[in-house]
C-alpha cells in the first residue's frame, strides 16, 4: 500500500558490530534460495537471505517535515522486494527504504548495520496506494540490491547511495567495515553473482584487482 518518506523508528541504537535482527525474508528472488552450493569455494554454505524492519533497538529521529512532498513524490525502493516500501524521489535523508506505519506515519530506514532510522508524517504518502504506475520500477534498478550483506569472513558491507568511478573501470557499490568495497561492472544490482551461494568482486586497494568472495547473508528491507 502507499508511499511515503524518510523515517525510521525507534529504540536504542547499538553499534557497528550489532547485527540487525531479522527474519526470513518470503519474498526474495527465487535465485536466492537456501541450499547447498558448490560455488565460490567448493562446499560454501547457500548465502542466507533476510528482511529486517524497525524495531525497539533501533534509534529512531523524528523529523518536522513531510520529506517524501519536500523529495518531489514518491517511488519505489531499490533495498525490497516488496513492492508497498518506497522512497520519497530525491533520497531525503539519505533513506534507504520507507513505509506507512500507522496513519500518515511514516518511517524510513537511514543505516541498516547501525540501526539507525527516522520517522515523519505524510499525507502524500499515506495517500498514494498503491504506487503510481509512472513510477520507475526498482528506481531504475533491474533487480533489488541488498542494503547490508556479510562476507564469508564476516566482514560487513553496506550499501553507498552515490557510486564514485572506481580505478579498474569498476564501480564501487558497496563499502565495508575493514576498509575493503565491494565493486560492479554496471549498475548496483551487477554487484553480486546470485545462486545457491551468492558471489562478489572485492577489493582493498584502488590499484589492487579485485577478488572473488562468497557472500555470508544479505539482507533487504522488508517487514
Amino acid at each position: 500500500m502507499l508511499i511515503g518518506a524518510a523515517l525510521l523508528l525507534a529504540g536504542c541504537g547499538t553499534g557497528a558490530d550489532q547485527e540487525p535482527e531479522e527474519q526470513p525474508s518470503t519474498s526474495a528472488p527465487a535465485s536466492t534460495a537456501a541450499e547447498e552450493s558448490g560455488e565460490a569455494g567448493g562446499s560454501t554454505s547457500a548465502t542466507e537471505v533476510m528482511t529486517v524492519w524497525v524495531d525497539e533497538s533501533w534509534t529512531v529521529t523524528e523529523q518536522d517535515t513531510d520529506l517524501c512532498e519536500a523529495g518531489g513524490g514518491l517511488m519505489v525502493s531499490p533495498h525490497s522486494t516488496q513492492e508497498d516500501v518506497f522512497l520519497c524521489a530525491q533520497r531525503q535523508e539519505d533513506a534507504l527504504a520507507c513505509a506507512v506505519e500507522d496513519g500518515i506515519e511514516v518511517v524510513c530506514l537511514t543505516d541498516a548495520r547501525q540501526r539507525t532510522a527516522i520517522r515523519f508524517e505524510s499525507e502524500l504518502a499515506a495517500g498514494t496506494d498503491p504506487l503510481p504506475a509512472e513510477v520507475t520500477p526498482r528506481s531504475l534498478l533491474d533487480d533489488p540490491v541488498p542494503m547490508l550483506v556479510t562476507l564469508e569472513d564476516g566482514v560487513q558491507c553496506d550499501t553507498m547511495l552515490r557510486l564514485p568511478e572506481h580505478d579498474l573501470n569498476l564501480q564501487a557499490s558497496f563499502r565495508c567495515e575493514d576498509g575493503s568495497t565491494l565493486v560492479s561492472s554496471d549498475a548496483p544490482s551487477d554487484t553480486f553473482e546470485q545462486g545457491g551461494t551468492w558471489t562478489a568482486r572485492r577489493t582493498t586497494d584502488i590499484d589492487t584487482e579485485a577478488e572473488t568472495v562468497a557472500v555470508q547473508q544479505v539482507v533487504f528491507a522488508g517487514r
